[in-house]
């Protein structure tokens, strides 16, 4: 057998990033677990039944089917997998050309030249592999709202289940909003704040004006001009009919202000995203906006806690009361939103993951309640985005998005020790493996490397992802023949030579392939082996950051 045919089907069966568990019998008794079904609803010493993707059963003294896996939970605690309602975990967008655009009229570029494309479905750009993907469900999310990248209007979004091989398999909405942003095209119109404004507003306009004629003329065509189809304003269509919002992306309180000018005027559906300060716009959100999506990238709140060194009255301490005032503002609006019943959900887009829930427990300890943040993860987004029948709670009859935790999640330091995602099962109880290196030699190494191997048959290739976990080092690699990735094991870096194995079914054989390579700045060398198939040499290159 060909070693590049044996290495192509290893990465295009294997599982994404973490140990994915395919049992034959997909039935799953989760045993002697504390189940919270939804918020303030909690069962102590259930059982939890999965069969085929979905929950049968949540409870006590529940019978247990005959082919189910038992599965012992003591001590674990079970929620509905969480709902990111701001995110591109997943979502690959082409890169920009700007040589396309060169020696072209800046002050009338197309469409797409100005960051025009509101016609674009985000599921086209999925790439289901993604380490973005697995770092969401280490952090208990399940389902995500997810959004193209672009300037002005990047195009629709969508829900997606965060599991499965194909993306049109992790569809659950689409589209689920039309995302746009206060961005202009990079050196053409429409370049400046004003200049987007006034253009979002004539799009809006001619689109309005062109779903109201092509009524007309599907109603009596005779004697009217034929509509000519325009695929930007058709984009909107489903707004203006108010059948999905518009989805901005509104970090600070001047966008919050400018956007909802423009819902005053027109009246399309509005949800706010990456919010950070919306603390003195609480009316005006209330009034004008279906939904916020409060970003979990919150400032450093270190200061709150530390004692100033500066004299009392002086103007340095005038200056650091302001900051610490200013910080606690971030940390409470939340709990006001939640006090002034104004319905919102989080989203991760600029966050950093291993940051998510313990931006999320700050906030717990800063005045909302454990309900009202668990809402806010679960139960709020599925409402939003009208899926609430099918996930957001354990109940029977939901997708099977489950997020198991060591202790009550809102503890310090509680962790994922397994999640459910449409039914399957991902283990990240393991311990890290490998060997702790030094802190300065890990920031060297981690990132995305481009690899090559050779072989008497040909040379393929890849990228090989490396990436720091509590002082060890873990990753993934993929092949350029497949989206997909699987975690390496055993990683060792010791000086300049990095060791490590991953294993793969090769048609019912098992085979582990153990890679040695010396680092030299941002190359490597060394070789692969794959068992009884041989050793072959393999070289790498470091992506830049």
């Amino acid at each position: 057998v060909k070693i590049v045919y044996i290495l192509a089907f290893c990465f295009l069966s294997a599982s994404l990033w973490a140990q994915e568990l395919r049992p034959v019998n997909r039935t799953f008794a989760l045993t002697g677990i504390s189940i919270v079904k939804s918020p303030g609803q909690i069962i102590e010493n259930g059982t939890l039944i999965i069969k085929d993707g979905l929950i049968v059963d949540a409870g006590v003294n529940i019978k247990i089917p005959a082919q189910a896996q038992i599965i012992k939970m003591d001590t674990l605690y079970a929620y509905p997998a969480f709902i990111d309602g701001y995110s591109s975990a997943g979502v690959k967008m082409p890169k920009e050309d700007d040589s396309k655009t060169q020696g072209k009229d800046p002050s009338n570029p197309n469409d797409d030249e100005a960051g025009i494309q509101p016609h674009r479905m985000v599921k086209d750009f999925l790439e289901p592999g993604q380490k973005s993907i697995d770092d969401l469900r280490r952090a208990g999310f399940g389902a995500a709202q997810v959004v193209p990248d672009g300037q002005m209007l990047p195009g629709y979004g969508a829900v997606i289940l965060l599991a499965g091989d194909q993306p049109d398999a992790m569809i659950l909405k689409s589209p689920s909003s039309l995302y746009a942003q206060l961005k202009g095209a990079r050196r053409m119109y429409p370049a400046t704040l004003i200049g987007v404004m006034a253009k979002f507003e004539d799009l809006y306009r001619q689109a309005a004006l062109n779903k109201d004629y092509l009524a007309e003329y599907q109603k009596s065509p005779a004697g009217l001009d034929r509509p000519v189809s325009s695929r930007v304003h058709e984009a909107f269509f489903p707004v203006i009919s108010r059948e999905i919002p518009m989805l901005f992306n509104a970090p600070e309180v001047l966008d919050v202000q400018r956007i909802i000018s423009m819902q005053k005027d027109y009246g399309f559906r509005l949800t706010l995203g990456g919010v950070k300060q919306a603390w003195d716009l609480m009316p005006l959100i209330k009034s004008h906006a279906d939904f916020v999506w409060f970003s979990l990238d919150l400032p450093d709140d270190k200061d709150l806690e530390k004692e100033s060194e500066a004299k009392e009255g002086s103007e340095k301490a005038v200056l650091e009361e302001r900051k610490r005032e200013f910080i606690k503002k971030h940390y409470q609006q939340t709990s006001i939103f939640a006090q002034n019943g104004i319905m919102f959900g989080f989203g991760s887009n600029g966050a950093k993951t291993g940051d998510i829930l313990k931006n999320v427990r700050k906030l717990v300890a800063n005045g909302l309640t454990r309900d009202q943040a668990l809402a806010a993860l679960t139960t709020h987004p599925a409402r939003q985005f009208g899926l609430s029948d099918v996930i957001g709670t354990l109940e029977k009859g939901k997708v099977a998005n489950v997020a198991i935790f060591d202790k009550d999640v809102f503890e310090e330091d509680a962790a994922v020790k397994f999640m459910f995602v449409d039914g399957r099962l991902y283990d990240y109880s393991a311990k890290p493996k490998g060997k702790k290196a030094d802190a300065d030699k890990l920031a060297v190494v981690t990132g995305t490397w481009d690899y090559t191997t050779d072989s008497p048959q040909g040379s393929s290739g890849g990228e090989l992802i490396l990436r720091e976990e509590g002082g060890y080092l873990a990753g993934t690699i993929s092949s350029s023949m497949s989206n997909q990735a699987t975690s390496i094991n055993d990683v060792v870096l010791e000086d300049k030579n990095l060791s490590f194995s991953f294993d793969f079914d090769a048609g019912g054989q098992k085979v582990t392939i153990t890679v040695m390579v010396t680092l030299d700045g941002d190359t490597f060398e060394g070789t692969l082996t794959a068992g009884a198939f041989g050793s072959f040499p393999m070289k790498g290159t470091k992506q830049p950051e």
